[in-house]
C-alpha cells in the first residue's frame, strides 16, 4: 500500500511537469488568438486548468517537508544540510547557466550575484525563493502540526482560507484593507504548502474527498464565467479561494481517482519524477528559444497546432538536458558536498 502511494505522489509530481510547461507554452502563443472565437475559450480553458500545477507543486512540497520528526538538533541540522543539497545546487548551477546564456557578451560576477538575490536571472524562479522561505520555518510548523487535534487542524485550515478569500474579495472590489498578502503570516502560498500536510487527514473519507471534487470542478466553471463576462481587478489564479478549491480537487482526483496498474508505467513516471525540480528550472529557456525556432508571427487558425508541436518539442528537450545534467554535474557536486560534509563529522 505505501508503495502505491509513493507512486500516486510521483504522479502528480510528472502531471506538474506536464501543467507547468503547459502554461509557459500557452502564454506564448496565445497573444495570437482571436478574442472569444473557439480557440480563446480552448486556450484559456487550458491555461486556468494548467495554473492549478502552480499550488499542487507549494501541496507536495509541504506534505513531505512538513512530515518530518524534529526531537534531536541532529535533526534540524540533517533537514538543512539536505534541503540545501538538493534545492539550492541544482538552483545555483541552472540559475548559473541561464545568466550566461542571456548575458554571454556583457557577464558581471556582481550583476550574477545581484540578480540571484533579487530573483531577476529568471522570472519564472519565483517559487523557487518561496519554498526556501518557507522551508526554513518548516521544522517548527511541523512540531506544531504533529501535536494539533483534528479539530485543531480543521480550524487552522479554515482561519487560513478565510483569510486569503477576504483579501481576494477586497482586491477584487479594490476597496481599501489593512491584510495584505505580504502582512499575513499564514497567507500567500503558505496556505498550500500547510495544506499538502494536512488535508489528508482533515478530509479522510470518501464522501468528504468526494464533496470537495464537487466544490473544486463548479469553482472551476465559476471562474470561467468571471473571466468571460466580469470585468474584475484581480487575478483569480492567484491564491483564492476558488484556486484552493480546484488545487484540493485536482489533488484528490490525482490521489484516488486514477489508478496506473501496470508496473511499466509506474517505472517510467517514477523515473521521470525524478528530474522534476531540474525540470522546473530548465522548462522556461527551452520554451522560449522553441517559441523562436518556430516562430510564432502566425495566424490563428494554426496557433494551437503550433502550440502542441512547441509543447512536444520542448518537453523532450527540456527533459534530456534535465537528465543529462543531473547525471553528468549536479549529481556529482551534491555527492561530493554530501560526502565532505559526512567526512566532518
Amino acid at each position: 500500500m505505501e508503495n502505491k502511494r509513493v507512486f500516486q505522489y510521483d504522479f502528480m509530481r510528472v502531471i506538474f511537469m506536464l501543467m507547468v510547461l503547459g502554461v509557459h507554452v500557452l502564454a506564448n502563443t496565445r497573444q495570437f488568438i482571436q478574442e472569444y472565437n473557439t480557440t480563446w475559450y480552448l486556450f484559456y480553458i487550458l491555461s486556468d486548468l494548467f495554473l492549478i500545477g502552480n499550488p499542487l507543486f507549494f501541496m507536495l512540497s509541504g506534505k513531505f517537508n512538513l512530515d518530518k520528526n524534529f526531537s534531536e538538533p541532529e535533526d534540524y541540522k540533517k533537514f538543512y544540510k539536505k534541503r540545501a543539497i538538493s534545492i539550492l545546487i541544482p538552483f545555483v548551477i541552472i540559475g548559473s547557466l541561464i545568466y550566461v546564456i542571456k548575458n554571454f557578451y556583457n557577464l558581471s560576477i556582481i550583476d550574477y550575484i545581484t540578480k540571484m538575490f533579487n530573483g531577476q536571472v529568471e522570472g519564472t524562479y519565483w517559487f523557487v525563493y518561496s519554498l526556501i522561505g518557507i522551508l526554513i520555518f518548516s521544522p517548527f510548523f511541523s512540531k506544531m502540526f504533529k501535536n494539533m487535534s483534528d479539530f485543531e487542524k480543521k480550524l487552522f485550515l479554515g482561519i487560513d482560507f478565510v483569510i486569503n478569500a477576504i483579501i481576494v474579495i477586497f482586491a477584487t472590489f479594490e476597496l481599501p484593507l489593512a491584510l495584505k498578502f505580504k502582512t499575513v503570516a499564514f497567507a500567500f502560498w503558505h496556505l498550500y504548502y500547510f495544506s499538502g500536510y494536512l488535508i489528508e487527514d482533515i478530509f479522510k473519507t470518501k464522501k468528504s474527498r468526494n464533496i470537495v471534487i464537487i466544490l473544486g470542478i463548479l469553482s472551476f466553471a465559476i471562474q470561467l464565467f468571471i473571466r468571460r463576462f466580469v470585468n474584475y481587478h484581480y487575478v483569480l489564479t492567484d491564491p483564492s479561494p476558488l484556486l484552493t478549491l480546484e488545487t484540493f480537487a485536482l489533488y484528490f482526483i490525482l490521489l484516488d481517482k486514477i489508478k496506473i496498474d501496470s508496473e511499466k508505467l509506474q517505472k517510467i513516471i517514477s523515473y521521470l519524477a525524478q528530474y522534476s525540480f531540474i525540470f522546473y528550472l530548465l522548462h522556461m529557456i527551452v520554451v522560449r528559444n522553441v517559441c523562436t525556432l518556430f516562430e510564432l508571427n502566425i495566424s490563428s487558425t494554426h496557433n494551437a497546432i503550433y502550440a502542441i508541436a512547441i509543447f512536444i518539442l520542448s518537453f523532450i528537450i527540456t527533459l534530456a538536458i534535465s537528465i543529462i545534467m543531473q547525471k553528468i554535474i549536479i549529481k556529482p557536486i551534491q555527492k561530493f558536498f554530501e560526502k565532505t560534509k559526512s567526512e566532518a563529522r
